[in-house]
């Protein structure tokens, strides 16, 4: 994911830019999602990739400043809880 990409990159896309941009988005939930071990797909319940992106609209809309990997870990956030992204410690 090139994290230079801006909220203002993102409500500006069109073409082959946006399939790009989007495409680098989605990428980054599945590799966090991925890392963590969790479903972010499914968990707590199923979205799909149109859904994730409309989420980015309306993030991009009252975030214009906010970069799209900030986006992303909020939306993981939003899905998974606080803490989602620290791993957890077995007891010894």
């Amino acid at each position: 994911m090139n994290v230079t990409f801006s909220c203002a990159d993102w409500s500006t896309m069109s073409g082959n830019r946006a399939a790009f941009i989007q495409g680098n988005f989605l990428g980054l939930l599945d590799g966090l999602a991925l890392g963590h071990g969790r479903d972010f797909w499914l968990e707590p319940y199923p979205i799909d990739a149109a859904q994730a992106s409309y989420w980015m609209d309306q993030y991009c809309e009252g975030n214009p400043l906010n970069y799209i990997v900030t986006g992303a870990y909020t939306l993981m956030e939003e899905r998974l809880g606080k803490g989602w992204n620290v791993p957890t410690i077995p007891a010894e």
